[in-house]
């Protein structure tokens, strides 16, 4: 029971869960979008696109994001909208929810 009362501060390990649904790619950012685990998401983004998808990031379980993830977000926005495809964020509460209000996106 101790555990499980200390493990509530520590923050989710980052994870990314990847789905496709209707030429939809959906990329679920588990833990905290940081400098540290940015890159995994960029990689993730550009690595896995192809021609007629389009991207959707669900940051349900994004506990934490910081303006390199938000970098990474807005980047694959421009690159994509160049080829008629789009991406989308949903689900953001809390923190990651108030960076992207601030920020228009």
């Amino acid at each position: 029971m101790i555990d499980q009362l200390i493990a509530r501060g520590r923050p989710q390990p980052f994870q990314l869960e990847e789905t496709i649904i209707h030429g939809e790619r959906e990329l679920r950012v588990i833990g905290e979008l940081d400098l540290a685990t940015s890159g995994q998401l960029r990689e993730a983004i550009d690595d896995r696109t192809g021609d007629a998808d389009d991207v959707l990031i669900d940051l349900a379980d994004c506990e934490f994001m910081d303006a390199s993830g938000l970098g990474v977000m807005a980047h694959a926005r421009l690159r994509l909208a160049g080829s008629d495809r789009s991406l989308s964020t949903r689900s953001a509460t809390g923190q990651p929810m108030r960076l992207l209000a601030l920020t228009g996106q």
